[in-house]
């Protein structure tokens, strides 16, 4: 399972500049390894080249997508459940959610299914659905089964 699946990696868009990786990624990999430890940053990717605590100068990424439009900011599990957009600069505060549907996997999904009311297992299957399904047409949200920005912040109320 990848952590994008898992919500703990988020891939934050750089415009190329000239055919290559913006050069002010290099600012915004410098500021996350600095807030790391406090906003629970597992790695960026970047450039083709990959920064972590194993790695704090970085180190040649050989995998298939090289990232020069955007860094892959992935966070560790206590990171994913806990930072907040407050964290991220002012923004109005509340948990960091991944979209999650049926099929993902995870400790949002644990979250989820405690705030709707079901078994937390951590698995979204029917029941998960028919819970999110309900309370979007009682919260009267568009009724799709899916949580996104809108389902999250209205199960947050």
């Amino acid at each position: 399972m990848s952590v994008h699946s898992e919500g703990r990696a988020v891939d934050f868009g750089m415009p190329v500049h000239g055919g290559r990786a913006h050069p002010q990624g290099v600012e915004i990999v410098r500021a996350l390894g600095a807030a790391g430890d406090r906003w629970g940053v597992q790695a960026v990717i970047w450039d083709r080249r990959i920064w972590s605590r194993r790695s704090p100068e970085g180190r040649p990424y050989n995998g298939v997508n090289p990232h020069i439009d955007h860094l892959h900011i992935e966070l560790n599990r206590r990171g994913a459940l806990s930072l907040t957009v407050d964290d991220l600069g002012g923004l109005p505060s509340g948990p960091v959610r991944p979209t999650v549907r049926r099929g993902d996997r995870g400790p949002h999904v644990e979250v989820l299914q405690g705030l709707v009311g079901v078994a937390a297992d951590g698995i979204f299957g029917p029941k998960t659905e028919q819970a999110v399904r309900l309370f979007q047409q009682r919260r009267g949200l568009v009724v799709d089964g899916v949580v996104g920005r809108m389902t999250w912040a209205a199960l947050g109320s």
